[in-house]
C-alpha cells in the first residue's frame, strides 16, 4: 500500500511537471509609453511675475504636449558670473544650469533680469564684437537654455527668445529659412517677431522630440 502511494505521488509530480513544461518563459510584451517631455523653469536671480508668466504661458500654447513645471528656487548669482561689469557671461550661466538640471528634466529654462553676453560674436556681415550682449543663448546638446529680458523691450519679443531658445534644446540649430522662428536674429531681435513659428522643418524636429 505504502508502494502504491508512492507511485500515486510519483505520477502526480511527473504530470505537473509535464504541465509546467508547456507553460512559456517568455514574458508579455509590453509597449512601455514615455512620459511627457518635462520642460521645468528655474528663475537666475530676482524675476519679475511678468515675465515669468509670460515664460509659462507661451510655453504652453506653443509645446501643449509638453509637461511644464516651475521650480521655486532660485539660482545665485555671483560677481565671478560677469564678463565685465554689468554683462552676465551667458556661456557660463549654461553650464551652471546643466549642472543643476534634475534627471527628470528633459530641457532646464533659465529666466533672468540681468543683462547676459558671449565672449565674442561674429556678425553675418563679418564684424567681430568682444562681450555681444544677447537675448538668450541655448545648448543644442546639454538641454539648458538662459534667457534674459533685460533688452527685450516687449513682452512679445522676450516670449520669442523663450521660444526660439528652447528650440535649441532640442538639438535644431539656426535655420536658413528667413519665415522660421529658428534664424540666426544676427544682432536684430526683431527678426524673431515677423516669424513666430517654426518653418515645417523645424516644426518636424520638434514634433519628433515631444510627441511621445
Amino acid at each position: 500500500m505504502k508502494g502504491f502511494s508512492l507511485l500515486i505521488l510519483s505520477s502526480l509530480f511527473l504530470f505537473s511537471c509535464g504541465k509546467k513544461s508547456q507553460v512559456s518563459l517568455e514574458p508579455p510584451l509590453v509597449t512601455e509609453k514615455l512620459l511627457p517631455y518635462h520642460i521645468q523653469l528655474i528663475a537666475v536671480g530676482k524675476v519679475d511675475s511678468v515675465h515669468w508668466k509670460a515664460a509659462v504661458k507661451s510655453l504652453k500654447e506653443q509645446f501643449p504636449q509638453a509637461y511644464i513645471t516651475c521650480n521655486r528656487t532660485s539660482l545665485p548669482i555671483t560677481e565671478d558670473q560677469y564678463l565685465v561689469k554689468g554683462k552676465m557671461d551667458s556661456g557660463k550661466q549654461l553650464g551652471i544650469l546643466h549642472s543643476n538640471k534634475p534627471d527628470s528634466v528633459n530641457t532646464l529654462i533659465g529666466i533672468t533680469a540681468e543683462n547676459i553676453a558671449v565672449k565674442e560674436r561674429t556678425l553675418s556681415n563679418g564684424k567681430k564684437y568682444k562681450n555681444w550682449s544677447v537675448l538668450g543663448l541655448g545648448s543644442l546638446q546639454r538641454g539648458v537654455c538662459i534667457i534674459s529680458y533685460k533688452r527685450s523691450r516687449t513682452i512679445e519679443r522676450f516670449t520669442q527668445t523663450v521660444i526660439h531658445e528652447f528650440g535649441h534644446t532640442l538639438g535644431i540649430p539656426h535655420c536658413p529659412n528667413k519665415d522660421c522662428i529658428m534664424q540666426d536674429a544676427d544682432g536684430d531681435g526683431d527678426k524673431l517677431l515677423k516669424n513666430p513659428g517654426f518653418c515645417k522643418l523645424c516644426q518636424a524636429q520638434v514634433d519628433a522630440k515631444l510627441d511621445r
